[in-house]
């Protein structure tokens, strides 16, 4: 269909200049584009330019790294296609020590940059001082992870573990996967506690859930008890939301619902029962009843309750046996008692 261009009011001149003003915005916009991109080709020319010499001296190499270092702080953004990387895979491997030192730098693009490099180099040039140097490097840990070195760096890995105050524990994903690679089940109330404290939930759930003969299912009940009171500050809890549905005040994340469900929480099945209800008014939002989830409600419904139907009958049967539900941790079902 064709849209009419807005007239001008009657008695009011037609806004003519409107076309020249974009025109000259877009002029603009393309005039500011070619010039980061010479900008970009000059950077990349110089930096091209930038060659070790043959058996380059200690003091090259530094000056070397130094250099691409400047370029690295430059980059508005880093991905593996950075032509840093390649300039940095041809130091030495006897000077790699140099790129173990930008990885622990703590500034984001060269130690991006620095650990890609590294990654390029026989792992046996760099597992020593990846393992030796946890302590005060902790950026090395993605090294280790990326070889799964954890018992030989278990010293380290538990000493950082057994300082963290659990109550707070917030710390990258890769560590907590760290931790769990190396403890005991003596350091298994730690790690109950450290979940508990709803930071990065998700993540720490799915991690934990494949740890050797942990009772996964007390932590999960704890998580959702927590997850439902508001905090020491009487305000609803944020600490869990990633990817949430909103259940009154209470705000849980779809994967501890999941978790929550089989670890036989019948609560957690009561918002998927409201979802299939096909009178309930449809919204947008985060979390709300689309028609999406819907259907994802029914699936999950379908797979953990013992009753087939539509989605009424389903609402009537759960709501008129909700109390007397069992759950099969076996078939992971919520099912009546026998007679």
């Amino acid at each position: 269909m064709l849209v009419r261009p807005p007239m001008a009011a009657q008695g009011e001149p037609a806004n003519n200049d409107a076309p020249a003003v974009e025109s000259d915005s877009i002029k603009q916009a393309l005039e500011e584009a070619e010039a980061k991109l010479q900008e970009e080709i000059k950077r990349t020319q110089t930096l091209n330019e930038l060659v070790l010499p043959e058996n380059p001296t200690r003091a090259q190499c530094e000056s070397y790294v130094k250099e691409i270092r400047r370029f690295s702080e430059e980059d508005s953004s880093i991905s593996g296609r950075d032509p840093e990387i390649e300039k940095l895979s041809t130091l030495p491997v006897e000077h790699i020590d140099l790129l173990m030192r930008e990885i622990g730098s703590g500034v984001n693009e060269i130690r991006y940059h620095a650990y890609m490099a590294v990654s390029t180099y026989e792992p046996e040039s760099y597992r020593k001082l990846a393992i030796d140097g946890l302590a005060s490097e902790s950026a090395f840990i993605y090294l280790i992870a990326r070889h799964g070195w954890y018992q030989q760096a278990k010293q380290d890995i538990l000493a950082k573990f057994m300082a963290v105050d659990p109550k707070v524990a917030e710390f990258d994903p890769i560590w907590f996967q760290a931790f769990l690679e190396v403890i005991e089940p003596e350091h298994y109330p730690l790690v109950h506690e450290m979940v508990l404290s709803l930071y990065d939930l998700d993540n720490r759930l799915q991690m934990l859930e494949t740890l050797p003969d942990y009772d996964f299912a007390k932590t999960v009940n704890a998580c959702w008890e927590k997850a439902k009171q508001p905090d020491e500050n009487g305000k609803e809890r944020t600490a869990v939301v990633l990817s949430f549905m909103r259940d009154g005040n209470v705000k849980v994340t779809d994967t501890l619902r999941s978790y929550a469900i089989r670890a036989g929480i019948v609560e957690a099945l009561d918002p998927l029962i409201d979802q299939i209800d096909p009178n309930r008014k449809l919204v947008t939002g985060i979390g709300q009843n689309l028609p999406a989830r819907a259907l994802s409600a029914r699936r999950t419904l379908r797979r953990h309750l013992d009753f087939r139907g539509t989605n009424e009958e389903i609402q009537t049967w759960f709501r008129t046996h909700r109390d007397q539900l069992i759950f099969n941790p076996i078939t992971q079902r919520f099912e009546l008692p026998e007679d």
